[in-house]
């Protein structure tokens, strides 16, 4: 969240608090979110999730191709597919738990 409330400093602008932190949080974001996604791979497999530990990779792949893109001049491209993948493997996870908690309920439930 403080990465999102502090904007990034422009081009050729004074360096700012809110850019370092902006900066700071970003980078750490970049790479523990793809991190982070590779570790949950096996228990969202494990809870029936199809889509979610295939993005996990392309997310992992995608984090290599911002960093190739950077020094090429793609970057703000690369960075686009990077950040539509991390929302993308974050709903279909979301997906996997909220369907394992719901086939949890029922069955204890007894309705399954």
């Amino acid at each position: 969240m403080v990465m999102l409330l502090s904007p990034v400093d422009g081009l050729g602008a004074p360096v700012t608090s809110a850019g370092q932190m902006h900066n700071l949080f970003g980078n750490l974001t970049f790479f523990l979110f793809p991190l982070a996604a590779l570790v949950l791979f096996r228990p969202l497999k494990r809870r029936g999730s199809k889509l979610a530990p295939l993005v996990a990779v392309a997310l992992a792949i995608a984090t290599a191709g911002v960093l190739a893109a950077n020094s090429v001049g793609g970057f703000g491209l690369a960075q686009r597919a990077y950040l539509t993948l991390c929302a993308v493997w974050l709903l279909l996870a979301a997906l996997a738990v909220l369907r394992d908690s719901r086939i949890r309920t029922l069955s204890t439930a007894g309705k399954i």
